[in-house]
């Protein structure tokens, strides 16, 4: 019998860490650093 258990609520907190990272690369390239590292920093 399996002893682990899936669950999906690591993927969730993954996802929103993607976001602010994806967000921070734009506007690094939109040369918008402030706003950059504030995005790594929430």
């Amino acid at each position: 019998m399996p002893t682990e258990v899936s669950t999906t609520s690591n993927i969730v907190v993954y996802r929103l860490a993607e976001i602010y990272l994806i967000a921070a690369e734009a506007n690094m390239y939109l040369n918008n650093t402030g706003l950059a590292l504030d995005q790594l920093m929430p």
